[in-house]
C-alpha cells in the first residue's frame, strides 16, 4: 500500500514540476554513494530496476528506534548493486525509501507532511498516516508470524521502512483514496 501512494505522490510532484522522473537521483540525493547513484532515476526507482538489495534487513540488523531519512541513506550506502540499472528487474523496498527520500528533500519537507498535505487531508482520510515508533496510531491491527511450534505476535519495526511498508489506514480511508482520487487531480493544479 506504501508504494502507491509513494508513486502517486511522485508523480503529482512530477506534474508540479518539482520532481523529473528522469532526472539524475544525485541532484534529489546527493549524499548517495556515486557507486549506487550513477545512473538511477526516479524512474528506475519506481520500476524496481536499480539492483539495489530487496530490503533493508539484508544490510543491517534493525534496533527499536525511530531512524532519520539519513540514517538510512548511511544504511544504504554501505550496500553494492547486485546488477547494473536497468538491465533487471528485482523487487527493491530500497527503491521507494530513496524516492521518499527525494521526495522529502525535493519538497524541503518530511515524507509524511507531503503525504498528509497532498493525499490524506484532501480526501479526508483521517485514520492515516506514517507510522513512527513514536507515533503508533490506535487501534492497529497487530501481525503474527508462523512459527514451528505455533503463531506468535510479530511486529515490524516501521522506522526503518520510510516509503516501502510505513503507512497505516483503514478499508475507509483506502475506498476514499479509491473513489475520490478524482478530486485531487481536479483541486490541485500540476
Amino acid at each position: 500500500m506504501t508504494k502507491s501512494f509513494v508513486a502517486i505522490t511522485i508523480m503529482q510532484l512530477v506534474e508540479k514540476g518539482i520532481l523529473d522522473l528522469h532526472a539524475p537521483i544525485k541532484s534529489y540525493i546527493p549524499n548517495l554513494k556515486d557507486e549506487l547513484s550513477a545512473h538511477l532515476t526516479l524512474h528506475i526507482l519506481l520500476k524496481h530496476q536499480s539492483g539495489l538489495s530487496p530490503h533493508l534487513e539484508r544490510i543491517t540488523n534493525f534496533e527499536n528506534k525511530d531512524v532519520s531519512s539519513q540514517e538510512i541513506i548511511q544504511i544504504i550506502n554501505t550496500s553494492s548493486l547486485s546488477f547494473s540499472p536497468s538491465t533487471q528487474y528485482q523487487y527493491s523496498n530500497l527503491n521507494y525509501t530513496l524516492s521518499a527520500i527525494a521526495i522529502e528533500n525535493a519538497t524541503g519537507k518530511n515524507f509524511a507532511d507531503v503525504l498528509q498535505e497532498n493525499t490524506f487531508d484532501p480526501l479526508q482520510m483521517n485514520n492515516s498516516g506514517v507510522e513512527r515508533i513514536a507515533n503508533k496510531p490506535k487501534n492497529r491491527a497487530k501481525g503474527y508470524h508462523k512459527k514451528t511450534f505455533g503463531i506468535e505476535n510479530d511486529e515490524n519495526t516501521i522506522s526503518y521502512a520510510l516509503g516501502s511498508g510505513d503507512i497505516y489506514s483503514t478499508a475507509e480511508d483506502l475506498l476514499k483514496n479509491d473513489l475520490d482520487y478524482e478530486y485531487v487531480l481536479n483541486h490541485y493544479e500540476f
